[in-house]
């Protein structure tokens, strides 16, 4: 859960990852999990789901975020869980709620598919994250304001200037400008940094989590950390493959060890 806050008048929301396979308990209990229930698997479906909109309502959720929606169909089988799409469809009129859905680009397919009009009508705006562009001052500038909101949301002492023009354009050579693959890098240099307590990423840091991370990606592509300044070349970059899993104040650092899984 990224932010519930048991002032009902305060924006909150709640972020849940849709497991496998997607059935309605499953999802009522990972929902009832973020929001702290000690009793999450406990119960009918219908007693989670009456205990769901009970916290939902106290904790003042004003949006649910689920990520993983292509779980909506089944691997195997592909074919759509309906099931668990009529107990979304139900939540959401129960609790008058938003919920915005988060998946891989097939999963528009499953609202598409026959017999889930009324679960397509719900989530008639829909929207691509598709890579940065670096070819023109405009997305330049976009991509650096985006490099410069991960800075200031780092866990570290000082800022790492990844938005300057420099930086951002060996991160973009090492990303294409792929959203996930930004994130893998900086949460790779990251853990890094806070490993062998460094206030900042530096070029060496990222050289090894691009190495780590994503040279498997272009075996043939020269380590853009590497890299002399007067050779950079935003041209030089080919638009990779999407990755096929997809993701403030500066904190200070803080007193104990920061584990991977407090990056970002």
């Amino acid at each position: 859960m990224r932010a519930v806050h048991s002032n009902p008048k305060k924006w909150a929301e709640l972020f849940a990852a849709i497991q496998v396979p997607a059935t309605p308990k499953s999802l009522a209990t990972e929902l009832l999990l973020r929001l702290g229930d000690p009793a999450a698997e406990k119960g009918t479906l219908i007693s989670r789901t009456n205990r769901l909109k009970r916290a939902l309502e106290k904790c003042g959720v004003e949006l649910i975020i689920l990520d993983e929606f292509q779980h909506f169909q089944d691997r195997d089988s592909k074919k759509v869980l309906k099931t668990v799409s009529d107990w979304l469809k139900i939540l959401m009129d129960s609790t008058r709620i938003p919920i915005a859905l988060v998946g891989m680009p097939y999963s528009a397919t499953i609202l598409d598919t026959e017999g889930n009009e009324q679960l397509q009508r719900r989530f008639a705006t829909q929207l691509s994250l598709e890579p940065f562009g670096f070819k023109s001052a405009g997305e330049q500038k976009r991509f650096m304001r985006f490099l410069r909101e991960i800075d200031i949301a780092l866990p570290l002492l000082d800022s790492s200037d990844l938005s300057s023009p420099e930086m951002a354009l060996r991160i973009y050579l090492a990303t294409d400008g792929v959203i996930a693959y930004v994130m893998k890098l900086i949460r790779r240099a990251t853990v890094l940094a806070l490993d062998l307590a460094k206030t900042k990423l530096t070029l060496d840091l990222l050289e090894i989590a691009y190495e780590e991370r994503l040279a498997g990606n272009n075996p043939e592509r020269e380590n853009p950390f590497l890299t002399n300044p007067s050779d950079l070349n935003p041209k030089r970059a080919k638009r990779s493959p999407p990755p096929e899993e997809a993701t403030n104040n500066r904190s200070k650092a803080s007193p104990r060890k920061l584990r991977a899984s407090d990056v970002l």
